[in-house]
């Protein structure tokens, strides 16, 4: 969101999911793992559109694809304090639900 000088609005966050998309190469695997591949962000005014494309691979290799996309709303211009407060609070509620663990 930086690098298009957006952010969401920290004291009324609107994010909606809106879709999501897997392609497998195989069903033959036990434990698979999610990898961010690439994200892009489609800015319209106030409004955004988020797509977060992602590998799924298994003992090292790719098994398949897929896509997430969310929708926006309420953009405004960025401020690196006002989104280090969204971080903070997202980071903070993960913590206490014992998923802390995010980079």
């Amino acid at each position: 969101m930086k690098s298009h000088d957006v952010m969401i609005n920290p004291s009324r966050p609107f994010v909606i999911y809106d879709s999501m998309s897997i392609k497998l190469d195989t069903l033959e695997f036990d434990e698979v793992a999610l990898n961010l591949t690439n994200t892009t962000l489609e800015v319209d005014g106030k409004r955004g559109d988020a797509t977060f494309a992602f590998s799924l691979e298994s003992q090292r290799r790719q098994i398949g694809v897929g896509n997430k996309k969310m929708v926006l709303s309420g953009l405004r211009a960025f401020d690196e304090e006002g989104m280090n407060s969204i971080v903070d609070m997202y980071i903070r509620r993960m913590d206490q639900f014992g998923l802390a663990d995010v980079e």
